[in-house]
């Protein structure tokens, strides 16, 4: 047995045990899983607190922003479709996410104060080794409680063994460490979740209690994974998509996007669905949007630097070379900021923080000026006396772990156009369009001029005029009054009837 493995007593219950008078047997195991032909309900985010692949390197939990869906046929069936979308361990050198290889997290409640939820694969592919040999392949999270259900079902045991469920209350899902079947070896306890790589057992997880799912409607939400939506739109000048155009003119549309503030950290934003309008026709290419998911760009921003950087994301635009044909499967087109990705580096090594590395190699990092984030195509650094050019951002088809290992990883925003500009600091006439470059679309602050004496949550926007000594008010780019204002936020001061943009 692996010195990782905890569970000396996982084989236990299906070797002694006795639940309610039946015997329990460790498979098949149970699932319910839904037909692909079910429909879903999206619900919006919620929280998935990660003390499971995470316990694999014995420190503190992670919390992962997730999208929530609803069963159309059964309210008391939710799924997460890519639970580790967004996982990310700075110990984890030894893991890399395929998405193509993950599967839905699907989670049951019944009776309104219990649930459960089916095997499912993360996605997370670990090659590491220890004492016993190497550690190959893709991460499986098994509940324990399957082995149960499947023998004497889930009324079964809800009578006769509670705790081996997680507990339901107001949109939140908590589960123990461990269980315990009465009348079983003592009532010996048994660990909760396992961890399988390739079907084979390898470490236990949750091992300190630390599981919990929130629904969007979670009564005590985790407020760090609480967004607003900004009033009006943001702009999002693309300079990734002209990587295809090869023998055709490049062309960076303009959309306008929905764009979303962390409640918990304003200097945090993300687009949502960037690309979702992208149409544009490249000779030698077909595109498809993969509009079964909801994807982000995320912006950290830091304005004491004035600097910002994105994080490495997928687009939802999938890709195919026609000449290849039309049986040439498709594949998603991500992006990767090589500022984060230095950052994912130091975390690693030396447990730094985005911030700390924007302070220290602030070069590599975009522009975030008056609402404005801005990235060159390259950045400049000094080698044995050399000045050496380093792409700002590169691209990739198909999986990121089959693209490293490929090496179809290329050059994107080599011209530096990539733009993202915050509600109400763009105006419609400036628009090149909506992903046609024939310039559309409404000024967004228009008519939301407090001056005109109209509620200042509606928005605000003006020009100062003489009435510098009268008391001031500050505002956010949404019109939200700003008791305390933080040094370097971009915000809209009022002085009687008149407004101006600033930064503190």
């Amino acid at each position: 047995m692996r010195k990782y493995i905890s569970f000396t007593k996982l084989s236990a219950v299906s070797a002694l045990g006795l639940l309610a008078g039946i015997l329990v047997v460790p498979t098949p195991v149970y699932s319910q899983a839904a037909s692909p032909t079910e429909e879903w309900i999206k619900l919006g985010t919620g929280v998935y607190t990660d003390f499971v692949v995470s316990s694999i390197y014995k420190a503190s939990s992670v919390k992962i922003s997730a999208e929530f869906e609803q069963s159309a046929s059964d309210p008391n069936t939710y799924r997460i479709q890519y639970p580790y979308d967004n996982w990310y361990d700075h110990r984890a050198n030894d893991i890399v996410y395929n998405r193509e290889k993950a599967t839905p997290m699907v989670i049951h409640v019944v009776d309104g104060k219990y649930a459960w939820f089916e095997e499912f694969n993360t996605g997370l592919y670990i090659d590491t080794a220890d004492d016993y040999g190497p550690i190959v392949g893709y991460v499986t999270v098994v509940p324990q409680v399957l082995s149960l259900i499947s023998s004497s079902g889930v009324q079964g045991v809800i009578a006769a063994a509670p705790d081996a469920l997680c507990k339901y209350s107001e949109g939140s899902m908590t589960m123990t460490a461990n269980y315990t079947v009465p009348g079983v070896s003592g009532s010996e306890q048994y660990p909760g979740i396992r961890l399988d790589v390739d079907n084979e057992p390898m470490w236990r997880g949750n091992y300190n209690g630390q599981f919990l799912l929130q629904l969007p409607s979670a009564k005590d939400l985790d407020p760090n994974m609480k967004w607003n939506t900004l009033e009006g739109k943001a702009r999002f000048t693309d300079g990734f998509t002209s990587l295809f155009a090869y023998q055709d003119t490049p062309q960076y549309p303009s959309f306008e996007v929905e764009i979303q503030q962390n409640e918990a950290n304003p200097d945090l934003y993300r687009i949502v669905n960037p690309y979702a309008q992208w149409n544009i026709d490249y000779s030698a290419y077909d595109f498809q949007y993969d509009n079964s998911y909801n994807y982000y760009i995320y912006i950290y921003t830091f304005p004491e630097y004035g600097l910002a950087c994105t994080n490495t994301f997928l687009t939802g635009l999938e890709v195919r070379i026609k000449s290849d044909g039309d049986d040439a499967p498709f594949e998603m087109f991500g992006v990767q900021n090589q500022a984060y990705y230095f950052y994912q580096s130091y975390a690693a090594t030396f447990g730094w923080y985005l911030s700390e590395v924007a302070e220290e190699f602030g070069y590599m990092f975009g522009d975030f000026k008056e609402g404005v984030f801005t990235c060159p195509g390259y950045y400049e650094e000094m080698y044995s006396g050399q000045m050496m050019q380093f792409p700002t951002f590169t691209g990739w088809t198909g999986s990121l772990a089959e693209a490293e290992e490929n090496e179809y990883i290329y050059t994107v925003n080599k011209e530096g156009k990539f733009k993202i500009e915050l509600p109400g600091t763009w105006e419609s006439s400036d628009n090149p369009g909506s992903g046609d470059g024939n310039g559309s679309g409404d000024d967004p602050s228009e008519g939301n001029d407090p001056g005109q004496g109209e509620d200042p949550d509606a928005g605000i926007e003006g020009v100062m005029s003489g009435q510098e000594n009268l008391p001031v008010e500050y505002f956010n780019l949404q019109g939200r009054r700003i008791a305390n204002p933080r040094p370097g936020s971009l915000l809209i001061e009022r002085r009687g009837s008149s407004t101006r943009k600033i930064i503190l």
